[in-house]
């Protein structure tokens, strides 16, 4: 290992959905309990699991929801304004490192404040209402216990990209540890055990 930086490593979860593809599930149909009461449309809706790992896939499959890349950026204050960038290319040349290949390995600099960021598309399956995307819809949960992120924490999130007349709504979901980052000191490595895209559909 380099004087210059700390190895990341994904640990591996016991599970997780393999691929992209989730079943586009239709709630046009009217269902009536026993005691006559009609389940309407949004009761229908309930969190599910689009993607769950370790990895980050450069491309989740044509028409498909998914994670485009993931990313550990210099810490910073400004959120809303770094990480309302669209072009996935920029956002990874300021990186320290980033990921959107299988059995990702890469460093960042020891005892220097950095972000986690997963920046995902969602399709109209899983974020579309009536005539246009919700980004409150989706959202992406993380867990590190070695860097005292609790289990299944939600991100924060930055719309980059919303537009009734696209086939996805683009949104980079951020941790910023209150803004003051996450550190690895020397001679260290921290796994993130789980990453986690949901649905609300």
């Amino acid at each position: 290992m380099s004087e210059e930086g700390i190895a990341w490593r994904y640990a591996l979860v016991a599970v997780f959905v393999v691929g992209m593809l989730v079943a586009s599930i239709s709630y046009n149909t009217t269902i009536i309990k026993p005691d006559d009461s009609i389940i309407t449309e949004e009761s229908e809706r309930e969190w599910q699991t689009v993607w769950e790992g370790r990895l980050g896939e450069a491309d989740p499959g044509s028409g498909q929801s998914g994670i485009l890349c993931i990313l550990f950026y210099p810490n910073t204050a400004d959120a809303n304004n770094t990480y309302n960038e669209n072009d996935t290319a920029t956002l990874n040349a300021s990186a320290y490192a980033y990921t959107q290949v299988d059995d990702f390995v890469s460093e960042v600099p020891h005892n220097t404040a950095f972000d986690i960021v997963v920046r995902i598309r969602a399709n109209k399956t899983h974020a579309w209402e009536t005539d246009k995307f919700i980004d409150g819809f989706v959202r992406v949960r993380i867990t590190s216990s070695d860097l005292s992120i609790g289990a299944d924490t939600e991100m924060d999130r930055e719309v980059t990209w919303n537009q009734t007349t696209g086939d996805y709504i683009y949104i980079n979901f951020y941790i910023n540890n209150s803004e003051s980052g996450y550190q690895i000191a020397r001679n260290n490595e921290s796994d993130i055990t789980s990453i986690k895209l949901e649905a609300y559909y």
